[in-house]
């Protein structure tokens, strides 16, 4: 037998509330709403993931099975509560806790995605190493600016007095 829209409910909000998700960050079940994930099972049983943005579908996955399909809903899910949990981190680099934020909330869930999230965070990391002086040379290149540096001239100062960093976790 098929699996079906509430059967799929059931087993998206048995995870959620073992973790808190909020209602508002559930997916919708067979009836989009805009900027919201929405779960369907076309005629041929495929399960779909789906996101619309201004009345157009800008995301549209297939998932391998439940459990894939589960992954899904729970990455945009845990990246976004985990942005709640962050927001008084902003000394460092911010990725270094909504990341470490996310695989946890994932593997309290599930092992397996936390391990599945983990690989992805590397493989950015690998391109955008964390960089703790980012906020820090930021706002020392704003100040350069405000005082009448060049753009180029502040870059190179800014870049110099905090160094970009180059070590991941």
């Amino acid at each position: 037998m098929a699996i079906t829209l509430t059967d799929i409910k059931k087993m998206i909000d048995s995870y959620a509330d073992k973790i808190n998700v909020p209602v508002h960050l559930r997916p919708t079940y067979g009836n989009w709403k805009e900027c919201h994930p929405n779960i369907e099972v076309d005629k041929n049983g495929q399960l779909r993931y789906e996101i619309y943005e201004r009345g157009k579908q800008i995301k549209n996955e297939f998932a391998l099975d439940e459990d894939d399909l589960c992954f899904r809903i729970f990455e945009g899910i845990t990246f976004t509560m985990a942005h709640f949990f962050q927001l008084d981190k902003i000394e460092q680099d911010q990725r270094k806790f909504l990341f470490a934020k996310q695989e946890e909330l994932l593997g309290q869930l599930n092992e397996k995605w936390k391990d599945r999230q983990h690989v992805e965070h590397q493989s950015i990391l690998k391109f955008r190493p964390f960089d703790d002086n980012a906020n820090l040379r930021v706002e020392y290149f704003k100040k350069l600016r405000n005082s009448g540096m060049s753009y180029e001239d502040a870059i190179k100062q800014a870049d110099k007095e905090f160094p970009p960093m180059t070590k991941d976790i």
